[in-house]
């Protein structure tokens, strides 16, 4: 790429110019970026615009579109995402109102499985899409000591016979089943996983009152008693 000039030869419909001061003049072309580099330090000032790596983009309006497309960021190891309004130029080092940034919050928690679906596709004969807990310390009886908080089914491994993996976790559940419908398998709570979330939100689905939103496996602990997951009282205090 020459950072120096850019000497247009043509008129070109599709010609944008996002951004131009007295350091730089970024041009978008069809689908390809050009740059007009004023003075030095522009360089350096831009270098994080001007020198990003490819990524994934997707337009839509649909909420659970773009939830999907935020799981697929995050267990392609990525922070989050970006949502832009469409028609709004990029202004570096300006905040517009036109950009948000959607991320996972740094908070993890510590929840036991206590049921699960069968996987379908390439995790046939596997269990998914897990349904964890946490633990409620002022229960009635034990029906009631541990409450349902949401399913996760991001940052499972596909392959691998240890740690957080489907294989693993379905050799570890198999021999705690405790019933089953069409659609769901029950366990005794025994295996403890650190979860990850973007935020905590009211929910009537679980009878916890509340649901983790785009959760995300970070690890199997097998080395956290189930005495120590987190309590639905902590739940209660994330969200003050």
């Amino acid at each position: 790429m020459d950072l120096t000039k850019y000497t247009k030869t043509k008129k070109e419909e599709s010609e944008q110019i996002l951004l131009e001061n007295d350091e730089i003049k970024i041009t978008k072309i069809n689908d390809k970026l050009k740059f007009l580099i004023k003075k030095k330090e522009a360089i350096k000032k831009y270098q994080d615009f001007m020198f990003f790596s490819p990524t994934n983009a997707i337009i839509t309006d649909d909420e659970k579109e773009a939830e999907q497309f935020f799981k697929q960021a995050l267990d392609e190891g990525t922070e989050g995402l970006m949502f832009k309004t469409l028609s709004a130029p990029y202004k570096p080092g300006v905040r517009t109102g036109v950009m948000a940034k959607l991320k996972e919050t740094k908070e993890d928690i510590d929840v036991v499985i206590v049921g699960a679906e069968h996987g379908k596709g390439k995790r046939a004969g596997f269990y998914s899409s897990f349904i964890v807990a946490v633990k409620n310390e002022n229960y009635y009886d034990e029906n009631d000591m541990y409450l349902q908080i949401g399913k996760v089914a991001s940052g499972v491994k596909e392959i691998g016979s240890i740690g957080a993996s489907i294989e693993n976790l379905t050799k570890l559940l198999e021999p705690l089943k405790l019933s089953e419908n069409s659609d769901t398998v029950f366990f005794e709570p025994k295996i403890v996983l650190q979860v990850r979330y973007q935020e905590i939100q009211k929910s009537t689905i679980y009878n916890s009152g509340y649901a983790l939103r785009f959760p995300r496996i970070i690890s199997l602990r097998e080395d956290k008693p189930l005495e120590e997951i987190n309590s639905i009282l902590d739940i209660k205090n994330f969200i003050k």
